[in-house]
This record gives C-alpha cells, sequence and structure tokens, in this order.
C-alpha cells in the first residue's frame, strides 16, 4: 500500500451487483479520507481480499452467489476480528430478518440500498451521508479526523431524582440492537416493575417492527412499535417505528404517544431528541434517560432538557459501545449521572425504579 494510504480509512465493497458497487465506489472515492482496496461480487472473493490487503471496513451485500454475506460476516469475524461491517440490506421483511442476524453474528452497523420514498426508503443522497458518517465513525481512532469525545477526563453530574421515575427513556442507534436486548433481558432478570418505557433507535420501517419482537421474545417483557395516539401504560416498552418521530402529548387525563414525519435530524427519523423533549414537557423531573452506543450527537440536546428539568441521564461507557458518540456527547456535555458498562445500566435502572 502507498504512503499516501497509510492514514486513510480503506474500505473493500462486496456486493454481487456491478451497479450497486459502481455506486458505493462513486459515493466514497472523491472522498480524501478514504481509500477504496478494491470490489468484489461475493463472500469467497471478499476473503481472499482481506487476506492480501490491509482493511478497516467492508461494506457487504447479503444476497450474494457462491458465498452469501452471513456466511462470509462468520468466517469475517473468526479471522478478521478487527474488520468493521457495514451490511447493505434491502428495506423489506426478509432484508430486516437476515440484517438482524448480521448484527448478532458480528456485523457492527447496516444501512439500506436506496429505495422508495414511499415506503421510508432513502434516497442516494441520504445513503451516501449516512454511509460516510458509519465508515468514518467505525474506522480506527487514529484515522478519524471528526472530534472523538474524550472518556478520561468526564465530570458527572449528580442525580437529583429524588422519587420514582414515572417513564424510562431510552436513545441507541449504532450497536443499539445488541445493548438494548442485554439491557432488557437483565431487567427481566432482576424482576424490576417497569414504568412506561419510551425508546427510540435509529431504524428504518420493518426493522423496527423485528426489533420490537426480538426484544420481547428474548426477555419477556411486551416490546411493541409505537402508535399514533395510543395511550402509554406502565410496563410496556414502546420502540418509535422506522420513518416516523415518537413524541409525547397528553389528551385530557391520559398520555398518549404521537407519531409524526417531520424533518429528519441527522438524517434520522426516528431521532432521540424529539422524544426527549416532548417528554421532559410532560414528564418533568420524573424521568429516568439512558444513551446507548451510537454515533453523532442526537440525544444530546434531548438529555440537557430533561436535566433543566430535574431528571436524570446515564450513559453507556466507552469500553461497551460500538461506537461512543451519542453517549460521549452526553458525557463530554457534563449532564451524565453515570457512565456504565451495557452489563450494568440494568443494575442502576432496577434501583431507581423500585
Amino acid at each position: 500500500m502507498g504512503e499516501e494510504n497509510k492514514e486513510k480509512i480503506n474500505v473493500l465493497v462486496v456486493d454481487d451487483s456491478a451497479i450497486i458497487r459502481g455506486s458505493i465506489i462513486e459515493m466514497l472515492e472523491s472522498q480524501d479520507d478514504i481509500n477504496i482496496v478494491g470490489s468484489v461480487e461475493n463472500g469467497e472473493l471478499c476473503l481472499k481480499k482481506l487476506e492480501k490487503e490491509d482493511v478497516d471496513i467492508v461494506t457487504l451485500d447479503i444476497d450474494m452467489p457462491v458465498m452469501d454475506g452471513l456466511t462470509a460476516l462468520g468466517h469475517i469475524a473468526e479471522r478478521f476480528p478487527e474488520v468493521k461491517v457495514i451490511m447493505f440490506s434491502t428495506l423489506t421483511e426478509k432484508g430486516s430478518k437476515e440484517t438482524f442476524q448480521a448484527l448478532s453474528k458480528g456485523a457492527s452497523d447496516f444501512l439500506t440500498k436506496p429505495g422508495s420514498r414511499a415506503h421510508g426508503g432513502m434516497s442516494v443522497k441520504e445513503v451516501t451521508v449516512l454511509l460516510l458518517e458509519k465508515i468514518r465513525g467505525l474506522a480506527p481512532k487514529e484515522k478519524q479526523r471528526e472530534h472523538v469525545p474524550d472518556s478520561t477526563n468526564v465530570k458527572l453530574k449528580e442525580a437529583k431524582l429524588h422519587v420514582k421515575p414515572s417513564v424510562l427513556l431510552i436513545g441507541s442507534s449504532t450497536g443499539g440492537p445488541d445493548a438494548l436486548s442485554i439491557f432488557f433481558n437483565q431487567l427481566a432478570l432482576a424482576g424490576a416493575s417497569l414504568p412506561p418505557v419510551l425508546v427510540a433507535q435509529h431504524m428504518p420501517p420493518l426493522f423496527t417492527e423485528q426489533l420490537a419482537k426480538r426484544l420481547g421474545f428474548d426477555s419477556g417483557i411486551e416490546c411493541k412499535e409505537g402508535e399514533d395516539r395510543e395511550i402509554i401504560k406502565s410496563g410496556v416498552v414502546y420502540i418509535a417505528p422506522g420513518d416516523y418521530h415518537m413524541v409525547v402529548k397528553k389528551d385530557g387525563d391520559d398520555t398518549i404517544l404521537s407519531l409524526n414525519q417531520k424533518e429528519r435530524i441527522n438524517y434520522c427519523r426516528p431521532a432521540v431528541d424529539p422524544l426527549f423533549e416532548s417528554a421532559a414537557e410532560i414528564y418533568g423531573s420524573k424521568i429516568l434517560a439512558v444513551i446507548l452506543t451510537g454515533m453523532g450527537r442526537d440525544g444530546c440536546d434531548g438529555s440537557k432538557t430533561i436535566v433543566d428539568k430535574g431528571g436524570v441521564v446515564i450513559a453507556q461507557d466507552e469500553e461497551s459501545s460500538v461506537v461512543w458518540g451519542m453517549p460521549g456527547a452526553v458525557a463530554e456535555a457534563g449532564i451524565a449521572s453515570a457512565l456504565l458498562p451495557v452489563d450494568q445500566l440494568a443494575d442502576y435502572v432496577k434501583r431507581k425504579i423500585t
């Protein structure tokens, strides 16, 4: 590899469609911090390329001949554990199920291919922006040019929550599905009596439905996609549906969910900030919020609003996060009352809600 590429993020593109490979390369090759080390059409060729090249990130299609993406992912996780994999999926029920399999097998993140806007699909421009963000967020730290939160100099905020919270809020993105699974499984094992739980996880339509099913099946807690004008009940986990922001409103004596398709925030819908900010107006100081692994700063502004109202925000620590962007932003802002490994968050929450 040439000296000029040592500081660049090395990306391998794997897809059986020459058109898709060409589109991804066109997205990336104009970036001065990214180097395309190659493009191949199946998993077998991907593994051969990894044996010869220094690769940081693989964009990996799922449905391919010779060796499909899920099979290739297993080999990558075993033989090249330092390589981060971004799955390229289709916006279908089959695509969402396969993507969840990929995430459980070690994929770091996923992105849906450009699709019909009528069905929540993103434009080529939106996919480009998100792909670049994901590549840069998953790259080795020494190759990241944008600001990365520093976990070594964080001041924790004293928790003010002196009453049992009326709602538990959660925001998550990259790495979120596994973090949420660990979190809810441990809450269930602890036998915690839950208030309403509202979750904003960056995911497209169909994927949030799969997430709700998976979390409910694994934990035994009632988990569902939130519905417009649904009355919020204790003991239920409501997942913001893909392509909709989910917020909280009052309807007479009831507290209800409200869904909208207002502008994407940082190319995300659902986003965390609208949920957190609306909940702060309704629940005031009786909020406990958790920021899990994820890229960017979504949730930071909403967390500030919660803390200003007297609520408490905690965050996942850097070591257990796939990407310490969202939790890092909250920690760096000095508004997190605790930074904990993902497997210790549930115990903290249980102590506060019981």
